[in-house]
């Protein structure tokens, strides 16, 4: 074992392995709560009753909850069975904001499906896009969706 101080590229590479392990295991945190989220969701309670429903959306573990006028806002240009999801960056003013599209409404193929489990639509969004970015990638989302899909989700919009 060598004496002395260590090389400067060492500490660099210890520094950068450190950094790696605690990324890994921040990753490896959120699939765990992820994979005990979908257990719990409900989904099968939903599947056998006889009258068709809308199946309910797994929920996602978010750092940030979800402002209300982004809420509303996805109502509005979407409904509410749309679900949401915010992850703030740490090191930029930006955010990953994902729509989480109910399986009614999705547009995904057989072999999208068997691959993503779920129909996500995610955007990085900045802090000083806000409410307008919001509300620029809900229509995205919607004007994605097939002529029979919006009409879908025009006619379940819960009118006050």
């Amino acid at each position: 074992m060598p004496k002395g101080r260590p090389k400067k590229e060492d500490t660099q590479m210890i520094s950068a392995l450190q950094d790696l392990t605690a990324v890994v295991r921040e990753l490896k945190e959120k699939v765990e709560n992820l994979g005990v989220v979908q257990a719990t969701s409900g989904l099968a309670i939903a599947q056998s009753t006889s009258e068709p429903s809308v199946q309910p959306l797994p929920e996602f573990v978010s750092s940030t909850p979800v402002p209300v006028e982004y809420r509303e806002i996805v109502d509005n240009v979407l409904n509410r069975n749309f679900g949401i999801q915010i992850e703030p960056f740490k090191d930029s003013p930006q955010f990953m904001f994902t729509i989480v599209v109910p399986e009614k409404y999705s547009n995904m193929n057989e072999a999208q499906k068997s691959i993503q489990k779920v129909d996500l639509r995610t955007r990085v969004i900045s802090y000083a896009e806000g409410s307008n970015g919001i509300r620029d990638w809900s229509q995205r989302v919607f004007e994605n969706l097939n002529p029979q899909l919006q009409s879908l989700v025009v006619a379940d919009k819960v009118i006050p």
